[in-house]
């Protein structure tokens, strides 16, 4: 069986749809991607991926995210195997193939990437001016 790897570059901007084999989107000079791999072929994938670029999560067996540069990233595009490279979010498509675990997992990965909403007070100590210390702590003893 063919290893099949996806690996989606972590880029600020754009929309996505799905390349061809072997083509790479824009992507920063160093970029984190989402690598899924063929479960029969994964340490061979992990393997050939881990000379070019730095595993910094995995969820064996199929699923790792990995840093490495654009120049890396354009050669493990174009090796065999490779069935894609995706700026920004998976396609919903993909995500619907993977089980439970790994949906949760690239999920997670997907919004940790987005900003963060801002709050009102965000970063101000809890006393500032306009907003009011939280209430006490209650007594378990005396509900």
């Amino acid at each position: 069986m063919v290893a099949t790897v996806l690996i989606s570059i972590a880029v600020i901007s754009g929309g996505c749809s799905e390349p061809s084999q072997g083509q790479i989107r824009e992507a920063p000079v160093v970029g984190e991607a989402l690598v899924i791999a063929e479960e029969s072929q994964a340490d061979a994938v992990w393997s050939r991926i881990g000379e070019s670029f730095s595993l910094t999560q995995r969820l064996p067996p199929r699923l790792a995210i990995v840093q490495g540069d654009r120049a890396a990233l354009e050669a493990i595009s174009k090796a065999p195997g490779v069935i894609g490279v995706y700026a920004a979010d998976v396609p919903d498509s993909v995500l619907q193939q993977l089980n439970p675990s790994e949906r949760i997992f690239a999920e997670a990965w997907i919004l940790r990437r987005e900003p963060k909403i801002a709050r009102p007070g965000d970063g101000l100590p809890w006393d500032g001016d306009g907003f009011q210390p939280p209430d006490r702590p209650t007594d378990p003893t005396k509900r």
